[in-house]
């Protein structure tokens, strides 16, 4: 049997947890998808990573000041690379989850908390998607100013002429290619912001640096800074996409690839915001657009650049569209118990089948859906002023969500009985001879296939102080629901004295007595065995995942308070 570990490093102690998930074993005729290395997978996800939200960075550290955004979009980093951490351990290499077939996030969220836990993060998803949409309107709204000095009418003009028939379309696959020269672009921006931002000048005309440092190292609004550093650092939505796109998924490569990808991004962040704001200091922008020269000296360059991210603009904005309708589809979907494959293709239903009116263009009710979104990111587009309360509002709503409190929960969640055993030991102390309602040796819960439940003797202070009876709430409704996620599935581990592992197989099979059985018997006749050689809670990333929940509340809370 496999010890809690108590270590504050998160890793086991013992050989069993350092063996990596068994790769399942491809059914024959299926085609073995194309795998990339640790390179491949973190070009992609920097290419995946962004979007308009980074032209509010240098807004960010206006807000909090030079000293203080640099550390906070560190913090950020940070937090964002132990989410990544917790969501993979949390599915594919979790003791009890790594075979159940976790494919997405929501998949993973709605394991240990059900339909609730779903909802929530489909209501993350879609604040960050429409919040992107509600962004580019701004940014295209900006632009349109700056070249042509245009207005409201402009907007609206282009919008109609443009934008919305991009969302009405039903196959968006075509415009994949502006991911690709978004990359590019996004290069090309860093240049000209350093180019034509006149940071060297208002550095000297200051003092230098070192005086510019000390004047500006702080300012007051530090959760906007860290709203929208959460926001552009954002990327859980895609996890499960990139960590199956890697050749040999371990941890360990996992660790590598996520690391890089942060530092990298960060490194690119920093390229950006930095000289933006020495620039212009506190006359920046939410819009970094905004403050560039649009006439004189350096304004060809820059109304280039302004040209080509209005086209990005244009046919960036269709794919986030697309993603917050099929967002608003699938929950209206849960709450009819309609068939999604039915709804999309009308098997089920004539609504698409009867109203097509070109066979480029979506209809029915999903046009319906489009155009209302349509209409609302148009005004809402036009009801903002600033880029910079854009994402600062969406960061602090979808992006504190998803990136922080969701991965917190679920970790929480998933390792339910770890946790509670822990709480256990953390208030039975070495000497405890009070019953608890499961067998507890040291603290520790000996037996995984049973729940775990808290001890009833009276609880110290530090105890509510802390927030343990809501973290034991969490670990308890996420224990009963990984329960019932693995219920009907027998899986058995075997352990030789030296514990060294027998040789898995997997059984759907399960005896009438339990619903989930673990037999460590090293004589059983049984020839359904599989190895539970995963991750389990520990100290360490319990802590982390609390921490990943105060600082989402708090950025949650606050971030929203700042902007209004």
């Amino acid at each position: 049997m496999q010890p809690f570990h108590d270590n504050m490093t998160g890793e086991a102690d013992t050989d069993n947890s350092k063996v990596e998930p068994i790769n399942h074993t491809i059914q024959e005729g299926e085609e073995e998808k194309k795998k990339s290395g640790k390179y491949g997978v973190i070009s992609n996800a920097v290419n995946f990573i962004g979007g308009v939200s980074f032209l509010g960075l240098p807004f960010a550290i206006k807000e909090s000041g030079l000293i203080g955004g640099l550390c906070f979009l560190g913090l950020v980093a940070i937090l964002t690379e132990w989410s990544h951490r917790l969501i993979v351990e949390s599915s594919k290499f979790h003791h009890k989850l790594q075979y159940a077939s976790i494919e997405s996030y929501e998949a993973l969220v709605g394991t240990p908390f059900g339909r609730v836990g779903e909802r929530v993060l489909l209501f993350s998803v879609f604040v960050v998607a429409f919040g992107a949409c509600v962004e580019f309107t701004v940014m295209i709204k900006d632009l349109l100013f700056t070249l042509m000095n245009g207005g409201t009418m402009h907007l609206i003009v282009v919008w109609s002429i443009f934008i919305a028939p991009l969302t009405w379309i039903k196959d968006l696959s075509s415009l994949t290619f502006v991911s690709i020269l978004s990359l590019g672009l996004s290069a090309f921006l860093v240049a000209v912001i350093m180019i034509e931002a006149p940071w060297y000048e208002n550095v000297v005309s200051h003092g230098g640096l070192a005086q510019v440092m000390q004047d500006y190292a702080f300012r007051s609004h530090v959760f906007t800074t860290i709203s929208i550093f959460t926001e552009v650092f954002a990327w859980q939505h895609g996890i499960f996409q990139f960590f199956n796109s890697l050749r040999r998924p371990t941890i360990h490569r996992w660790r590598f690839v996520t690391t890089k990808v942060n530092s990298i991004i960060s490194i690119i962040y920093i390229m950006v915001s930095v000289p933006a704001y020495l620039g212009y200091l506190d006359d920046t922008t939410g819009d970094i657009f905004l403050s560039l020269p649009s006439q004189g000296t350096g304004s060809t360059l820059t109304n280039i650049a302004r040209l080509c991210f209005l086209f990005i603009c244009i046919f960036t904005l269709p794919l986030e569209m697309m993603v917050a309708k099929d967002v608003i589809k699938a929950a209206f979907n849960r709450l009819s118990s309609i068939d999604d494959d039915a709804y999309v293709h009308g098997a089920s239903t004539n609504i698409v089948q009867s109203s097509t009116f070109c066979s480029i263009f979506i209809s029915g009710r999903e046009l319906l859906i489009v155009i209302l979104l349509d209409l609302l990111a148009l005004g809402l587009g036009i009801l903002f002023k600033d880029l910079g309360d854009a994402c600062a509002l969406v960061g602090a709503i979808g992006g504190s969500l998803a990136s922080f409190i969701i991965p917190g929960l679920v970790y929480l969640g998933v390792n339910g009985d770890d946790f509670i055993a822990w709480t256990n030991h953390l208030l039975l102390g070495p000497d405890h001879s009070t019953n608890i309602t499961t067998t507890v040796i040291d603290g520790y819960n000996t037996n995984p296939d049973v729940r775990v439940y808290l001890t009833d003797r009276p609880k110290p202070w530090w105890y509510y102080l802390l927030g343990f009876p809501i973290w034991c709430f969490v670990a308890d409704w996420g224990a009963a629901g990984v329960t019932d996620k693995i219920k009907g599935t027998v899986i058995i581990a075997n352990y030789t004295k030296d514990s060294s592992i027998v040789s898995p197989q997997y059984t759907e099979h399960r005896p009438s007595s339990s619903d989930y059985f673990i037999y460590n018997d090293l004589d059983s006749n049984s020839n359904n065995t599989i190895v539970l050689s995963g991750k389990r809670g520990t100290r360490g990333k319990f802590i982390i995942a609390i921490c990943l929940i105060l600082a989402g509340l708090t950025t949650l809370v606050v971030g929203i308070i700042e902007r209004f």
